[in-house]
């Protein structure tokens, strides 16, 4: 609490209305160890891989690969169009893509949960409903 700002040190109700908002906003659905469960995971840095389409989807290590001890649950990008295409990283500064892959995700979704709507949803929805603006 020492670096908490002040708003939150007068009234830590504050901190936990942040910290579902980040889980929320954030959080990444995830494999559970219990079959039966849901699990969410906040991904550091995982806001900085970019959508794309033809890009492929974020990998979960599910216990059977190993890319070190302890590594259940590890989210992989690997820079691959959804093909199986590998796309060469060949240049600095090119930006690693992934398909965020939430297909029942309507432009209102997009825009709540991710803070954008990308334009193929801009034109599959479009294209569904010509007389209707997003």
């Amino acid at each position: 609490q020492t670096h908490w700002p002040d708003t939150w040190k007068h009234d830590p109700s504050y901190a936990l209305a942040w910290s579902l908002c980040v889980v929320s906003s954030r959080g990444t659905a995830a494999n559970s160890m219990t079959p039966s469960a849901d699990a969410i995971r906040l991904v550091p840095l995982v806001d900085l891989v970019n959508h794309h389409v033809h890009a492929a989807g974020f990998i979960e290590l599910t216990g059977k690969e190993r890319m070190s001890n302890g590594d259940w649950g590890t989210f992989v990008v690997r820079s691959i169009w959804n093909n199986g295409t590998k796309r060469e990283m060949d240049a600095v500064g090119m930006e690693l893509l992934v398909n965020y892959n939430l297909p029942d995700y309507q432009p209102f979704d997009w825009f709540s949960s991710l803070g954008f709507i990308p334009p193929e949803v801009i034109e599959r929805h479009q294209s569904s409903s010509p007389n209707q603006d997003l």
